[in-house]
């Protein structure tokens, strides 16, 4: 008879325990989609400002603009100048 209520008791609680440890890999799960879902926002707004940059290098690096940024330069050799401004020195 206490082997057959240990055995009761014992199937009445395994579900119980295994529920908890359910809970607990969900609330993990939970933890860890939130962190993923701040970093691809972070890396979303990384995104965007690197975009911006390139578009404004894209625009200044256009043969018209870098003709009127070396506006002020005199050179006789403005083929020079122009090389420097794209290659960044």
């Amino acid at each position: 008879m206490k082997f057959i209520l240990t055995l009761v008791l014992f199937a009445a609680l395994v579900p119980l325990l295994t529920t908890d440890v359910a809970a607990q890999t969900n609330s993990g799960a939970a933890q860890c989609v939130a962190e993923l879902r701040t970093q691809l926002a972070e890396l979303d707004a990384k995104e965007n400002e690197l975009n911006a940059r390139a578009k404004q290098l894209d625009e200044a690096l256009k043969p018209e603009n870098l003709d009127r940024s070396l506006a002020g330069v005199g050179s006789t050799k403005p083929e020079e100048l122009r090389g420097r401004a794209v290659d960044g020195n």
